[in-house]
């Protein structure tokens, strides 16, 4: 009889510490997603989400933060599942709010979105986001004089973050105000620069001139603008884009933000053919936050003066910081061919062209331009 009651006893205290065990182990999935995700591991930490939800049938907070690495790994329809999900759960995810309206945008739902946005601002939630998500909203239907109210409200709101100028500097530039664009630049680059000081401040005198805003040259070398439009958010994060959000909090959020407003000031110098100015802008840029943008946009720069050497030396490096950039190996793949390396002007023109079929028009006229040019030299 003792025996019996022991056992029964040993089974009791098996079973309540299974229970707390399963407790405790959707928890320590929650957890080891978050150091996954640190690691870029994001398929891990949906894995280990996954196994939290099995574990846990209510645990908001990990369909939520699920749903972040999903959006992260680009799955939109998983990713939203799992945020209404959450907010079925627990309404008051406030995060989760800022999320959805990021997914819905990417989906092409922008009433939605905004009116995720709208959510978040009423509760008084990111509101520096917020603004800033519902003005690229505005700025995406064409209510260019709405999404510049929201970027300077958020610019009220943060004065020293440097996306808000940023993105009205694009909305200014809409409605043909170059002053005001060139002005919010300055103040972006100097808002999130380690040295302010350091920030040569331009005009935006001529930048309404049509001619001088056409980038001269060869057709087939671009300068773009830095948008980190593949950066998006984690769970209680926002985004830095010119989509649905604003700007990732990080350690390097702002020196970011900094170097991207540079690079895409040197961009406007170009356009208006001051190669000298924008080569400034450019390794500012790059000393600040090096991309791979502000690398290829600076080895266009350097063609104009005729620095082949310096060019390729920054297209190897914009290559090796975005291996994926369509238009970094399109610029290599020119210079390789103006100087005769033709078969591996032909590898970038394949990579360029695996990675964005619309550049085929352009790898096109590179190879007649080069063509033409190497029958006029023959006798």
């Amino acid at each position: 009889m003792m025996l019996a009651r022991k056992l029964a006893l040993l089974f009791t205290l098996t079973v309540l510490s299974a229970s707390a065990a399963v407790a405790q182990s959707a928890d320590d999935f929650y957890k080891s997603s978050r150091q996954r995700a640190q690691t870029g591991d994001f398929a891990g930490a949906i894995k280990d989400l996954t196994r939290a939800v099995e574990l846990r049938k209510d645990f908001a907070e990990a369909y939520y933060a699920r749903g972040g690495f999903k959006l992260l790994s680009n799955d939109l329809d998983g990713a939203l599942a799992d945020v209404e999900r959450a907010l079925e759960l627990k309404p008051d995810i406030k995060p989760a709010y800022q999320t959805r309206a990021m997914i819905k945008f990417r989906k092409g739902d922008l009433d939605g979105a905004a009116e995720d946005y709208n959510h978040s601002i009423v509760a008084g939630w990111m509101m520096y986001e917020s603004h800033i998500g519902r003005g690229n909203i505005k700025l995406r239907k064409g209510d260019a004089e709405g999404a510049i109210e929201d970027y300077g409200t958020a610019v009220a709101l943060s004065p020293k973050r440097p996306q808000a100028y940023m993105n009205r500097s694009r909305a200014r530039r809409m409605r043909g105000d170059a002053e005001g664009a060139m002005a919010d630049l300055n103040a972006a680059a100097e808002a999130g620069a380690p040295d302010p000081s350091s920030i040569v401040p331009r005009s935006g005198a001529g930048q309404n001139d049509e001619e001088k805003m056409r980038a001269a040259g060869d057709p087939t070398r671009r300068v773009t603008e830095t948008r980190s439009h593949r950066i998006v958010a984690v769970p209680g994060a926002a985004v830095v884009s010119d989509g649905p959000s604003a700007e990732m909090r990080s350690p390097n959020g702002d020196k970011m933000g900094a170097a991207m407003a540079l690079s895409n000031r040197g961009s406007e110098m170009m356009r208006r053919g001051e190669a000298d100015a924008a080569i400034e802008d450019y390794t500012k840029s790059i000393e600040i936050f090096p991309t791979g943008i502000a690398h290829g946009n600076r080895a266009a720069a350097l063609l104009r003066k005729g620095d082949r050497d310096g060019a390729l030396a920054d297209l190897n490096r914009a290559v090796e910081l975005d291996p994926r950039s369509a238009v970094a190996h399109l610029q290599r793949g020119q210079l390789m061919l103006e100087a005769g390396r033709d078969e591996e002007a032909r590898k970038d023109f394949a990579r360029a062209l695996e990675l964005d079929p619309n550049l085929k028009p352009m790898i096109d006229a590179a190879l007649n331009n080069s063509k033409t040019r190497r029958e006029q030299k023959q006798p």
